[in-house]
């Protein structure tokens, strides 16, 4: 029994060794540096890949074991995301799953709790380092208002970690918020509309407070089950209007302008990529970026800032349906469990998958680790911790 415990034990601290080192990597690679010492960015970005993709695959041959039904499921969703990967030249949707098989094992909450000691020293370290003038700031107008990202590739992605943290943080307090939690978020939400003016970023940082402050009224007088379970519906919404709004010619209805207006023409924006590449099973190369257009000489703008746009269009319609079903799924799960407060930021991160692809993104969206509870039961100790 002692030496099952010490292989678990040495597990789960292997697995934490590579996403500190994995997330670390992806933080620098988020940042205008352009190398070190001969070692250009996009030579540690294939490093990178290549050393975490070894190491996760170890951590799934030699440290853990499946059941039969596991490994069913595993291979159901693998087996696509691989293919998809192939097809699309884009590897995120498979890196995250091979996050997620690796988790078997692995408390949710202590991978939350990394996560937030790392922005909190990551996010200060690269916004000093822009200060003292070893990162470049990049400057962005929109109108005539100034936006900074303060050493982070763009303001936008400098308003995501800085919600990645707040939403850390309150996932982490979420039972026992205090007025210095609620200042804390007011001072996040006035940073990332002031400096970088991410509207999105400032937009669900108040949707932090309202929800707590909501939830906080009414759990004093129910259980809350009606409400928890309309984030689920919330959720189900914001993908299956994204995509209805997407494949779909609506600019003759004045109601879609609106919306589109509002969001930015997200929608719209999106609209045209699908008209140039289309939807297929298992996804295909989109060139979106400049780099990636000047590859092929491709000179009109694109882009597809809408997560489940870019979820179909780059990753095709199965990866979609499979991703898709996980999410909610997972949701329902943790409904069950009482995981209000996984429900209430796997909510929030779907709102903000409308208007950002870093919803997409594990080491912009953590809480995407969570879906490894549709693979794997876990004990009741941990489906109890931090329940309410």
């Amino acid at each position: 029994m002692h030496h099952t415990s010490k292989i678990k034990l040495n597990s789960s601290n292997y697995y934490m060794f590579i996403l500190v080192l994995w997330y670390s990597i992806e933080m620098l690679l988020g940042t205008t540096f352009e190398g070190f010492g001969g070692v250009s960015a996009s030579l540690l970005n294939q490093l990178q890949k290549y050393i975490v993709l070894g190491l996760l695959l170890f951590q799934i041959v030699f440290f853990k074991a499946y059941t039969k039904k596991e490994l069913f499921l595993i291979a159901v969703c693998l087996i696509p995301f691989s293919i998809s990967g192939l097809l699309s030249h884009s590897y995120r949707m498979l890196s995250f799953l091979l996050f997620v098989i690796a988790s078997k094992d692995i408390d949710f909450d202590r991978i939350v709790k990394m996560i937030y000691y790392l922005n909190l020293v990551l996010i200060p370290c690269i916004i000093l380092l822009c200060l003292v003038g070893f990162l470049d700031d990049t400057i962005v107008f929109r109108g005539l208002i100034l936006r900074h990202a303060l050493g982070f590739e763009h303001p936008n992605t400098l308003g995501q970690r800085i919600f990645s943290l707040v939403a850390c943080h309150i996932y982490i307090r979420f039972y026992k918020l205090n007025v210095w939690d609620y200042f804390f978020v007011i001072a996040a939400c006035i940073f990332c509309y002031f400096v970088p003016n991410s509207q999105t970023a400032s937009m669900l940082l108040i949707a932090v407070i309202i929800g707590t402050f909501i939830y906080k009224g009414v759990s004093r007088w129910s259980n809350c089950s009606i409400l928890i379970k309309g984030l689920l519906v919330i959720s189900a919404f914001c993908n299956v209007a994204s995509v209805f709004l997407i494949c779909f010619d609506f600019t003759k209805y004045s109601w879609f302008l609106e919306i589109n207006n509002l969001l930015s023409r997200r929608f719209w924006s999106s609209h045209i990529v699908l008209q140039i590449y289309g939807i297929t099973w298992l996804g295909k190369r989109v060139y979106i970026t400049g780099q990636e257009r000047a590859l092929v000489g491709m000179i009109q703008n694109l882009y597809s800032d809408n997560a489940y746009g870019t979820l179909l269009i780059r990753y095709g319609i199965i990866v979609y349906i499979l991703f898709s079903a996980m999410y909610l799924y997972n949701m329902n799960i943790q409904i069950k469990k009482k995981k209000t407060a996984l429900v209430f930021f796997l909510c929030l991160y779907a709102i903000c998958g409308v208007m950002e692809n870093s919803f997409l993104s594990m080491s912009l969206n953590i809480f995407l680790l969570s879906i490894k509870s549709i693979f794997y039961k876990e004990n009741n100790l941990k489906e109890n911790k931090g329940n309410q």
